[in-house]
Parts: C-alpha cells; structure tokens; sequence
C-alpha cells in the first residue's frame, strides 16, 4: 500500500474478505481513509510513524480488529467510537499528543496490551477499572501525579510501566494487584510506598531510581537489593511507619510542597 493521497484508492482494490493486517507504518500518510472500514476481517492494523492526526470513526465499526499500533503520530485525541471495538486485545497510541481519552475508554473488554507512553496525559481515567483483562499497562513519559484507585480491580496486570512522570503518590489498591511483576516508577516524586506492595507474592521488581523525594528508609533497603526493599515494605515495622507518615500528614505535606515548587 503506498502513502499520501493513494492509499484510499489502493484499500478499495484489496480483496476486503481476505486481509487480515494492514501493515502502512512509515508512509508519510496524513489521515486513515474512512473506507478503511470495507476491510471487514481486518485483525492487524500497523499505521505507526505516520503524521496521522485524527482517526476516522469508521475505525470503531471493524470489528475483527484485535491489534492497533498508531505510535509515532500526531494524535490529540481518539474517537469515542474506538471503544466499540470489543475483540481489541493490543493497542498502542504512544508517541502521540494525547491530552484525554475517550469515554467508555473501559469498555475493551479483551484488552491485554495497553501503550500510552510519551503523550500529554495528566491523569489516568478511573475507567482503567474496568480492563480486567489488562496484563501490560505502559504510560511513561506524561505529566500523571497519580495512579487512580480503581487501577486495583485490574488483578490481571503484571506490568505497570509509570517512569518519567509526576508521580507524588500511589493508591493502597495497588495491593489488590495479585499478578504484579514489575512496577517501573522512575524518574517521579514518590515519597512512600503503600505497604500492600509488600504483600505480593509475585512481585519481583520495583524501580524506584531517581525519585528524590523518596523516604529514607524505603532508599536504605533500596540500596541493599530488590528483594530486600520488597521484604521490607511488607513488614509490620514498615507499616506502622507508613502509618505514622500518613496520619501526621506528613505525606500529604511533602505533596504540597513539591507542587509548590513546580509553581514557582
């Protein structure tokens, strides 16, 4: 399939009842045709590293459509018609200019891959919630303070990929998270570690370099190794220090601080 103004032409001469990808990464195109929709066993779509910035409602009626890659574009926004695509199981937007997802963004009811990484987000939609098939959660590189408590009903979720956010404070739910391999939080502002972290079984990394505001006894055992930092926070000691933190105020004050300061 070629780029620019050709590729509508091009998708009306393919047999719509035998493509099952649709590889057009890297072809300087623009926009997606709206009759990219006549592909009805459509299962792949590769648009990555294009100058696309806005995708066609059409897009939310193919149904078939299991992976979607459009990183590396110029997207602001995604059509609320997106969410209608309930066999999605992979979908990534990284590399856009997201600021908002669409509503019903919880609706992908297969979704196990999820790449938002490198856009304008500020916050995560509580609607995160409702991916409970959700195994891969990627959204480095944004400006997020925090991860919604609804992210603890996502019990599927292996991996959660936060570096180079804003992150000032983590959810208790993050307990809730059974499956839980690796949580990636560098290059935020974390300042404890909710103690539910420690209780997870399958938890084997926890990065938390370059977060300077980080307690100093979380940054003692830190320094020891990885699995000495993961014993520790799941331990009565640690718990009650969380506590104390948490009912003097002092971690709600160390947030107001760093905001202050990215204020003036």
């Amino acid at each position: 399939v070629r780029g620019g103004v050709s590729i509508s032409k091009d998708i009306e001469k393919l047999d719509a009842a035998e493509v099952a990808t649709l590889d057009i990464r890297n072809k300087g195109l623009r926009n997606i045709p709206n009759n990219i929709n006549r592909l009805t066993r459509l299962e792949t779509l590769n648009a990555g590293a294009n100058n696309i910035s806005e995708i066609p409602p059409e897009l939310g009626s193919m149904k078939s459509l299991k992976e979607i890659n459009l990183m590396n574009n110029k997207l602001k926004e995604l059509p609320g018609e997106l969410t209608n695509l309930n066999r999605l199981e992979r979908l990534n937007v990284s590399v856009n200019k997201l600021e908002t997802l669409p509503r019903g963004f919880g609706s992908f009811n297969k979704l196990t891959y999820l790449d938002l990484s490198s856009n304008c987000l500020e916050e995560i939609s509580p609607q995160i919630g409702f991916l409970t098939t959700l195994k891969e959660f990627y959204c480095s590189f944004n400006k997020i303070r925090t991860l919604p408590p609804e992210i603890g009903k996502c019990e599927s979720l292996q991996k959660v990929m936060v570096s180079h956010n804003k992150i000032d404070h983590l959810p208790e739910e993050l307990g809730h998270l059974k499956n839980l391999l690796e949580l990636d939080l560098r290059w935020n502002s974390v300042y404890m570690l909710p103690p539910e972290l420690g209780k997870l079984e399958l938890l084997q990394r926890i990065d938390l370099s370059a977060n300077d505001e980080i307690h100093k006894a979380i940054d003692a055992e830190a320094s020891r190794g990885m699995k000495s930092l993961i014993a520790y926070i799941g331990t009565d000691e640690y718990a009650s220090l969380y506590r104390d933190e948490k009912n003097s105020g002092a971690i709600e004050r160390r947030r107001e601080e760093n905001r202050q300061k990215e204020e003036e």
